[in-house]
């Protein structure tokens, strides 16, 4: 279970990573908050993919796909764009609007999709038909993604310093490259 969670998590530490490079210094609120949405979208995805497969539905899924690239890439081409009209202003690093609550959460279920996938496979392949043992599941993918994406902004934040001018160009690659990745792997 652990590792389906860590391989859950892997896109939520890349955007983190992201979040935590804009050039400021990330608060520890801040950090706590992106963690904290990240970890409870990837807690409840599966718990909505378990539902939908209790009442004997089907995931579709056609579009999730097609959401997490518009969101990611959108952003991550916001970026890059902003990195070239501030390229010569060094001092105009602003934190990235994706600070508020709208921008985690569209960010958050962007990159969590793929765990409403994995809560319709978690009664068959881990026997969670049970809920407390979905509830432990969930809270195992939950809980590493919060410490994943915590870390993350962590790392985005040193490096941040170390690279400043180019975090933005670089976080807006990775953005658009993660969105691209969700895209062509479905």
């Amino acid at each position: 279970m652990l590792g389906i969670a860590i391989g859950l998590s892997c896109d939520a530490f890349a955007v983190s990573v992201v979040l935590g490079s804009g050039g400021k210094r990330v608060k520890l609120s801040e950090a706590l908050r992106i963690a904290w949405w990240f970890g409870i979208m990837q807690a409840i995805m599966p718990m909505i993919g378990w539902g939908v497969c209790r009442l004997g539905g089907t995931l579709s899924g056609g579009l999730s796909h097609i959401f997490a690239f518009a969101v990611l890439s959108g952003m991550g081409i916001k970026m890059i764009i902003e990195f070239f009209r501030r390229k010569t202003d060094l001092q105009n690093h602003t934190t990235y609007k994706v600070y508020t609550l709208w921008g985690i959460l569209m960010l958050a279920v962007s990159v969590s999709l793929d765990a409403l996938a994995v809560g319709i496979l978690l009664p068959s392949v881990f026997g969670c038909e049970k809920f407390l043992r979905m509830i432990l599941a969930v809270g195992i993918i939950g809980g590493t993604a919060f410490v994943m994406s915590f870390v993350g902004v962590c790392l985005g934040e040193f490096f941040g310093k170390i690279c400043s001018h180019y975090a933005r160009l670089f976080g807006g690659i990775l953005l658009l490259l993660t969105g691209l990745k969700i895209f062509i792997c479905h």
